[in-house]
């Protein structure tokens, strides 16, 4: 017995002549899965010169997988998104800019993106919003079809 094939492509092509950057589902293909998108602005605290601060925005997904995340941060002072890893820019209190530096982990039960400063250079400055946005995807082998 034949294992059934699902295929798409996007329109105005032919499925049966098509490249493959053109289709846009394949079932023979392991493809990401969307399990969940978070967005969010985190208060990154006023830090004081020398020392410096931490910042972890949880995500449980109870998946018990690691499942695969990306995460993008907004830097405050341009409003350009970054893909994490990354570094930002926030103000500080001698008009200059503090450099915020931006991570994930992820766990089998939860993931977090984080954001620290290494202050041992910088100036001291106000708190400031962080925008985030985090995305979840599963693994279609464990459980995407169930």
């Amino acid at each position: 017995m034949a294992i059934p094939v699902i295929k798409t492509v996007r329109e105005g092509y032919d499925i049966t002549t098509a490249a493959v950057r053109n289709f846009t589902l394949d079932s023979t293909k392991n493809q990401l899965k969307r399990y969940e998108i978070v967005e969010g602005t985190a208060t990154f605290p006023a830090t004081t010169a020398g020392v410096g601060t931490y910042v972890i925005i949880s995500i449980p997904h109870e998946l018990g997988y690691r499942p695969f995340f990306m995460a993008y941060v907004k830097d405050p002072l341009s409003s350009n998104w970054r893909s994490v890893p990354s570094t930002v820019a926030i103000n500080d209190n001698i008009g200059g800019t503090s450099t915020v530096f931006c991570a994930t982990t992820q766990g089998i039960y939860e993931s977090a993106l984080e954001m620290y400063t290494i202050q041992l250079l910088e100036d001291a400055s106000e708190a400031q919003d962080i925008d985030y946005k985090c995305i979840i995807f599963i693994d279609p082998t464990k459980d995407a079809w169930s």
